[in-house]
């Protein structure tokens, strides 16, 4: 059998509240706990604390909730180099959508939408209007986008048997597919 290291708690939490008889329904919940993530310089395990709440109708009242509720909590505890991130996945692609991007530059920006590297640079490295130039493999990529995948991966693998490369470990089709 195969283990992982728990890299987060909202998809756990998520996941138990969708399979409960409670889903749909509003439901607050909390959590504190380790995970592990690789983070550069920093300790790969740290506590993750966390709020969540599911099937409201408000939404907007309930993240204002969410959020006071989190800076009640970091001064409750007397913590003061606090980082809180927010987010609403709708509000970015809103923006990616807005930007009038490449295919291949807005399927980077939304892959690598959690990371820690500086939004603002990655987008004003691959918008329209500041980008230096077009990339020399964007035909290729453009070409691939909202392509069938089997044959995208069909492409991919004679390009790469083309340049002397082989494939080593990866998803299969099926994988892909899902």
């Amino acid at each position: 059998e195969e283990l992982c290291l728990r890299p987060d708690l909202t998809i756990p939490v998520a996941r138990d509240y969708l399979a409960s008889p409670r889903a749909g329904q509003p439901a607050g919940f909390s959590y504190l706990g380790p995970v592990f993530r690789y983070r550069g310089g920093a300790p790969s395990q740290f506590l993750q604390a966390g709020i969540e709440s599911f099937g409201r109708q408000d939404r907007a009242a309930a993240d204002a909730e969410m959020l006071a509720l989190a800076l009640e909590a970091t001064t409750a505890f007397g913590l003061k180099d606090v980082e809180i991130r927010t987010g609403d996945v709708a509000l970015f692609n809103a923006l990616i959508d807005a930007l009038e991007l490449y295919p291949v530059w807005r399927r980077r920006l939304i892959k690598d939408f959690n990371r820690k590297v500086s939004l603002t640079d990655d987008i004003e490295q691959l918008t329209l209007a500041t980008a230096p130039g077009r990339n020399e493999y964007e035909g290729v990529l453009a070409a691939l986008a909202g392509s069938d995948r089997k044959a995208a991966l069909a492409l991919v693998t004679d390009l790469m048997s083309i340049a002397g490369t082989t494939n080593v470990g990866g998803r299969t089709v099926a994988e892909i597919a899902d």
